[in-house]
């Protein structure tokens, strides 16, 4: 009985123990769940609201070149101008179509501008017509009414971008500026159901399991346009479950959060595309300019066609890599289109036929500009605070004059290949460095660093120091009128000088011919470019007042006072040089020469800049007799080649520069309203078997028949 008893009194207590602890651990477990499901989820929520409602993109500051201003009278040849055109992204075809196309009938170009936003004032998008006759601008002309315009400017293109940490480009678009035909083609080939479902689609994701399975591999996504986006904005490209749960999950509360137009709108500018470099092409605004060089409402519908396209693989459909397979897809695209009613037959034959007419690899970019940006990187830190350079989406305006760049780069490889024919391979080692700014304001119109620019190129026209030779000889001539001692026509020794140097040794340097030419006037020393003239001229005015007026003009290094500086030792890079002689060819006033018009946030807003100030550095009468003498260089000196280039009633002013066995060949010169300079030497300090006037000069003037040149002031010599 009482083992009877315990058996039951234990089985019975056995029994009560799960009917009540079971239940409570069930529920306690639902509940833990439950709350943690609810914490997780409350996480995700915030992840997603703190990362989607903010900034979501850290954008690379744009950089653009000057704007194009139009003007009755301008000098601008027709070739030029339609060079310029398409350098803008502007494409030849009928100007009603829409913005950005122009076509040019004879002497007439009709044009669609673009609206763009100036720190100085709105531009709106206008129909216009520009007549150019005998290389100048006779009319312009707006389409709509018919009125006469004096004057006009077009957007400024777009020369390159400087990027933030993350190293990624963005052009953002807003969602009212999406062309139609783009959400079309996501739509057909992405997500048919994208403004049905909440964030996930079942019937895909059974559609694409069977595919699959049927397949025995992977052939089908069921991911919506929003999981994709998750994917992407979110979460890493791993294969887990855990995270194509995360994907499901977030995309759900995504959909709950925010609207389908703000969704696409994030997928559009997100969606990655390519890779430029280093850099992925992120969005389908940077995919336009990068793939097109266009604003994305500028696309056609087989252009937009294409970058829908590259969704699926950018890498594997690359249109630069493998343009019959991104043809193939594009057409693929097109036809979904056609088959949910988004393109007509007609139109769908029409299109189904075009070519891929990509610009040329690279995008937005091109490596003629990249010895610029270098300058105006350099510029951005010596003029404006750090702090606000950090600010995402600036917008650099700078001086650069695109034509020309592209101009000046290609007249240094056509005339270096012409100097090097004939030459031993092994000889052929010529470089060169330029630079053309404005005489009246100091503006770098174009620079060049390399014979043959690229991203990372070492960059000559900054940082290569070289021996200046024979254009260090102005500045002596200049000291010496500025005495009050001396005038063009006083006479000067040409004669031998030998000087005792520390080391025991002499120093007796020789004209070029090897020839003395006794009693001269300055003005003939200065245009022969006599050395012992010269030298005798700088040792009588003495070496310290010329290194102090070196000085005075903008070089900043220490000058060891020794002779043979007054035949140009001294070490300068082409824009240092660049800068000498701006301060002569403006007259006797220094400023800093400019890269940087202006710097806007990306709200409009003008960033705070350092003043520049302009000092006037030489006496306007003694400039305005050393430039006389400098045009007598031209006119019957060392550069009187130029005679034979140019129209001889141009007045122009320069001076050649040769260093010791040829090692440097330098010419610096200027008219009224342009300056430049050119370096022709090699790496490796070797002869280049070039004077200033049988390479650098030639080169300078392929170079300077791009601009309207004007000729200098002649005053009255005195005697």
């Amino acid at each position: 009985m009482v083992k009877t008893r315990r058996k039951k009194t234990r089985k019975t207590g056995r029994s009560k123990s799960h009917k009540v602890i079971g239940p409570v651990f069930l529920v306690s477990g639902l509940s833990l769940l439950l709350l943690a499901g609810g914490i997780y989820l409350w996480y995700l929520d915030r992840e997603i609201q703190q990362r989607f409602s903010g900034n979501k993109w850290t954008l690379p500051a744009r950089v653009y070149a000057r704007p194009t201003e139009l003007y009755i009278g301008k000098w601008l040849p027709a070739q030029q101008f339609r060079q310029l055109l398409e350098a803008t992204g502007y494409s030849d075809s009928n100007p009603a179509g829409g913005t950005g196309r122009f076509r040019q009938q004879g002497a007439r170009f009709d044009i669609h501008t673009r609206a763009f936003s100036f720190w100085d004032g709105d531009l709106r998008a206008q129909r216009i017509s520009v007549t150019i006759r005998s290389d100048h601008i006779t009319e312009i002309q707006a389409r709509e009414t018919g009125k006469p315009l004096a004057y006009l400017r077009l957007e400024p293109q777009l020369i390159g971008k400087i990027y933030p940490l993350h190293n990624e480009d963005r052009v953002l678009v807003p969602y009212d500026r999406v062309p139609l035909p783009l959400v079309d083609g996501l739509i057909a080939v992405e997500d048919r159901h994208f403004f049905a479902h909440h964030g996930i689609d079942l019937k895909g994701i059974a559609r694409a399991f069977i595919a699959n399975f049927r397949s025995g591999g992977f052939v089908q996504g069921g991911s919506t346009l929003t999981q994709q986006l998750v994917k992407n904005f979110f979460l890493t490209p791993e294969r887990t479950l855990t995270r194509k749960f995360n994907e499901m999950i977030m995309a759900l509360i995504l959909e709950y959060r925010y609207n389908k137009a703000e969704i696409m709108s994030a997928y559009i500018n997100e969606v990655y595309l390519g890779q430029d470099g280093a850099r992925g092409v992120h969005g389908f605004g940077t995919a336009a300019e990068f793939y097109y060089g266009k604003p994305l409402e500028e696309l056609s519908i087989a252009q937009i066609a294409l970058l829908v396209g590259l969704v699926k693989g950018a890498s594997y459909y690359n249109p630069y890599r493998h343009p019959e397979r991104a043809l193939q897809r594009r057409n693929l695209v097109l036809e979904q289109m056609h088959e949910l009613g988004f393109i007509e037959p007609s139109e769908l034959k029409k299109v189904h036929g075009e070519p891929l007419s990509l610009k040329p690899a690279g995008g937005v970019k091109s490596t003629a500009y990249e010895a610029f940006l270098d300058l105006v990187r350099v510029q951005l830190l010596e003029t404006y605070d750090r702090e606000d350079l950090r600010n995402a989406g600036l917008r650099i305006f700078t001086t650069l004059d695109p034509v020309l760049q592209v101009n000046m780069q290609s007249s240094i490889q056509k005339r270096l290949q012409q100097l090097e024919s004939g030459a031993r391979p092994v000889t052929r080692k010529l470089q060169a460095a330029a630079v053309v700014t404005t005489v009246d304001t100091g503006e770098v119109l174009a620079l060049s660093g390399s014979r043959f620019p690229k991203r990372g190129a070492y960059n000559r026209a900054l940082n290569s120091r070289r021996p200046i030779g024979s254009l260090i000889k102005p500045f002596i001539y200049l000291e010496a009128l500025s005495s009050g001692r001396y005038q063009p026509l006083s006479m000067v020794e040409d004669a031998p000088v030998r000087i005792s140097m520390p080391d025991g040794q002499f120093w007796q340097p020789q004209n070029y011919s090897g020839e003395m030419h006794g009693r001269v006037t300055l003005l003939e020393a200065l245009a022969r470019s006599y050395n012992l003239a010269t030298v005798n001229l700088g040792l009588a005015i003495g070496l310290d007042r010329v290194i102090k007026r070196l000085h005075s003009l903008g070089i900043k290094q220490n000058i060891k006072p020794y002779p043979s500086l007054l035949l140009g030792t001294l070490e300068l890079s082409a824009l240092e040089v660049t800068q000498l002689y701006q301060v002569l060819a403006s007259g006797g006033f220094r400023s800093r020469l400019q890269v940087i018009r202006e710097v806007l946030t990306k709200h409009g807003k003008p960033l705070q800049k350092s003043d520049i100030r302009v000092r006037q550095v030489v006496q306007p009468r003694f400039a305005a007799m050393l430039n006389a003498m400098l045009r007598v260089v031209v006119k019957s000196g060392t550069a009187r080649l130029l005679q034979q280039r140019f129209d001889a009633r141009l007045a122009l002013a320069g001076k050649t520069g040769t260093t010791n066995d040829l090692r440097d060949s330098w010419y610096a010169g200027f008219g009224a309203n342009y300056l430049g300079v050119v370096w022709i030497g090699k790496d490796d300090n070797s002869s280049t078997g070039l004077t200033g006037a049988t390479g650098a000069l030639r080169v300078w003037g392929d170079i300077m028949l791009h601009v309207a040149l004007e000729a200098v002031p002649m005053p009255k010599l005195p005697g």
